[in-house]
């Protein structure tokens, strides 16, 4: 589920270069918004480029509307991978396989928006 969390937040990334949201860099962001590191460590202060997880950090434009059903399923993967693996929660029947399907569409409506901007999956 990390794996997903982590795969579909790099997926968002490149579809908010290809859409202009956000700026593509060479840096890392961090967990406070505008403070990213550089390939030495440095600290780095700018506008927003690369997210860590969906809404961190705040973009300083919005999503386009035909991200909303795959930013949904990297919401639930993303709470799911939280609460069963930062928490320890036991995943409940049926949890994994609905998270495999959300990854699949995620990837599928990621993929379709980097094409519909000149982008490759």
């Amino acid at each position: 589920m990390w794996g997903a969390a982590s795969a579909g937040n790099h997926f968002l990334n490149a579809v908010l270069h290809a859409h202009g949201v956000s700026e593509e860099d060479d840096v890392y962001p961090t967990q406070v918004a505008g403070v990213y590191l550089t390939a030495d460590a440095r600290r780095l202060l700018k506008r927003p480029g690369d997210v860590l997880h969906l809404g961190m950090p705040p973009l300083d434009g919005a999503l386009p509307p035909e991200l909303d059903s795959a930013c949904e399923a990297l919401a639930l993967i993303e709470d799911v991978a939280s609460r069963c693996i930062r928490a320890g929660e036991p995943p409940e029947p049926g949890l994994v396989n609905r998270c495999a399907r959300a990854y699949a569409d995620l990837v599928a409506a990621f993929e379709q928006a980097l094409a519909s901007h000149g982008g490759q999956p």
